[in-house]
Order: C-alpha cells, then structure tokens, then sequence
C-alpha cells in the first residue's frame, strides 16, 4: 500500500511541476503549452544527466545567496 502513496505522490509532484513550469513558458515565452512541458522535460534531463551533484550543489550555493 505504501508503494501506491509513494508512486501516487511522485506522479502527482511531476505532474503539477511539469504543468505549471509549461503554462510559464507558454505565459512569458509565448511557446504552445505541450512545447513548453516538452522542453522543461528534456532540459531537466539534460541537466540532471549532465550535471548530476556538482549542478545541484552550485544551484544551492546560488540559492543560498539569493535568499
């Protein structure tokens, strides 16, 4: 049964954040909607492919600075 809320809730995560960052791109960029999801999923990939720890551990110095 936890295996069902975990999965339920990793969908649910992906799935608002990958609709609400298209409706950004469609918003600002005036990029179609399922182009923008398209292009936030491939960027995030990339970035986590490419960058793994040492991109997250930059973008949280970053962050630490800005906030």
């Amino acid at each position: 049964m936890s295996i069902i809320q975990l999965l339920s809730y990793v969908i649910a995560k992906a799935s608002v954040t990958i609709f609400a960052g298209a409706l950004v791109f469609n918003q600002f960029l005036g990029v179609g909607f399922w182009e923008g999801a398209i292009i936030l999923v491939i960027v995030t990939g990339v970035y986590t492919i490419f960058g793994g720890l040492h991109a997250v551990m930059y973008t949280e110095a970053i962050q630490a600075f800005v906030y």
